[in-house]
């Protein structure tokens, strides 16, 4: 059977990261998948789209 990853978030929403075979830091809270980008925010149900950015050029 293979390790599976679970992936968590801090009670703000913020993405802590994924986690297999290890503890994640105190007070994360499971989420049922990552977000697209580490920047996103969960919102309670999705991870909220980022911000659109200002083109460069």
């Amino acid at each position: 059977m293979g390790v599976t990853t679970k992936y968590f978030r801090t009670a703000a929403g913020g993405y802590v990261g994924g986690f297999s075979g290890a503890e994640p830091p105190a007070g994360s809270i499971e989420v049922p998948f990552p977000p697209e980008d580490a920047r996103q925010v969960w919102n309670g149900d999705d991870w909220d789209p980022l911000p659109s950015q200002p083109d460069a050029s």
